[in-house]
């Protein structure tokens, strides 16, 4: 359906989807020489596609070694996770870099938004599990303990990957070799399941009756929940007394992995580059896809967008794209409430002067109009929209263009009445206290 170009070697946890208009990419690898290796990098490259066109609509590079990339539901933020620990949030519409958090957790390896897009997961090198709320991380210039909802810490070893389930339950895999299932409401581990293998990915179905974990021998395991009794289970023990039909057999080990949206099919990535794709009632293999030349890192399964199904139907020219900029690397400076119109006061020294009477009216004139211009372009809060924000400020600078234009006309009106022609000293005065 799409083949989208410009991308870079791409790495787990890096691919997502923002709202229903953009896939976005980051990746911190590049090829290198003519046997085309693959380098990592001190920076990564951003990306990110619309679903009308196959070229990038925009891209930049990221002064962070990026190991975890998400898009929120609603299309407004991009989340990223680096090696180091550091959390930045951009602002997808204008790009903006609004909040960065560092050094408090160790290195990021899996980041994942609930289907609300109230909490974010973020997984460790060091096998902790961090739940923020994402609103106050939004506000907050620093990591506060009102911004950590909470924190599972019973892992031994690197969190491989994380997913919110519909109900709000959280999954998670581990390379020690288990796979647990956590609530947030109450805080607590619900279920442990052990493994033959370390685990790479998990999918969890629609019903969230049935989990599927993969792993690096190849194999894919199905955990019916329902029939878990007790907190702590073996997967063996399925394996030991033949229960065969809940492991998808295979031989190259497993990277990713994807439901479609009823549960019926399961998607699976692999490191020689093919998707499978398995019927989740018998565990057969239905199809196999060969279109990757390298292993497939990430996997997601979508329902075809409306853009591609009448792409060829709608006009290109009603077409209204949605407005995307590159993440900028400089963190973004709330401006103050209001904008003001910098006005230095003129003063007349000599009272006597015949220029006296016309200066204090150019002053109490003055001091009318500014209150009349600054009640007409006050600019409040922070805009969301940067094409608003720029049609405001195209407003306003329509605005003080005929304010400059009605301070000539007054500044000549005042110069016929009271100029006279052989005082240069009084001209100079006037020109003085008339300039804007």
């Amino acid at each position: 359906v799409r083949s989208y170009r410009q991308a870079p070697p791409s790495r787990p946890h890096c691919l997502s989807l923002l709202g229903s208009q953009f896939v976005i990419m980051a990746s911190n690898r590049k090829i290198v020489g003519v046997a085309k290796k693959i380098k990592a990098t001190a920076n990564s490259k951003t990306l990110a596609w619309s679903f009308e066109s196959e070229g990038a609509r925009v891209h930049n590079f990221v002064p962070h070694s990026l190991s975890a990339f998400v898009g929120s539901p609603d299309g407004k933020y991009v989340i990223g996770g680096s090696e180091k620990g550091t959390i930045l949030v951009w602002h997808a519409p204008s790009g903006r870099l609004i909040a960065t958090h560092a050094g408090f957790c160790q290195g990021i390896t899996v980041m994942k938004l609930d289907p609300t897009g109230q909490f974010l997961a973020v997984g460790a090198a060091d096998g902790v599990i961090h739940i923020f709320l994402l609103p106050l991380l939004l506000i907050s210039p620093q990591v506060t303990a009102t911004a950590v909802f909470t924190t599972f810490a019973q892992h031994s070893l690197s969190i491989r990957d994380l997913c919110f389930s519909p109900t709000g339950r959280l999954y998670s895999v581990s390379t020690d070799q288990t796979c647990k299932v956590w609530d947030l409401p109450s805080r607590s581990l619900l279920l442990s399941v052990s493994f033959p293998s370390t685990l790479e990915c998990l999918a969890v179905s629609p019903a969230e009756d049935t989990v599927y974990t993969g792993g690096n021998d190849g194999n894919i395991y199905k955990v019916p929940l329902f029939e878990v009794t007790s907190r702590d289970s073996d997967i063996m023990r399925h394996v030991a007394q033949g229960d065969y039909e809940k492991i998808f057999p295979g031989t190259e080990a497993i990277t990713c992995l994807a439901l479609n949206t009823d549960g019926s099919s399961l998607c699976s990535g692999h490191t020689d580059g093919a998707i499978k794709v398995w019927s989740t009632s018998n565990c057969q293999l239905m199809k196999t896809f060969l279109e990757h030349a390298g292993p497939v890192q990430n996997l997601q399964v979508v329902l075809l967008p409306t853009s591609i199904v009448l792409g060829s139907v709608v006009p290109k020219d009603s077409k209204q794209l949605p407005i995307i900029q590159p993440l900028s690397n400089i963190p973004y400076e709330k401006p103050s409430d209001t904008h003001t119109i910098p006005f230095r006061r003129m003063e007349h020294a000599n009272t006597g002067s015949p220029l006296a009477s016309s200066a204090e009216y150019r002053q109490q004139h003055a001091d009318k109009m500014i209150a009349e211009t600054l009640g007409k372009f006050q600019v409040s809060g922070e805009q969301d929209d940067v094409f608003t924000l720029n049609e405001t400020l195209r407003r306003e600078n329509t605005s003080l263009k005929d304010v400059n234009h009605q301070w000539k006309v007054l500044a000549n009106e005042l110069m016929a009445k009271t100029l006279v022609p052989d005082s240069s000293s009084s001209s100079s005065s006037l020109q003085n206290e008339t300039a804007v």
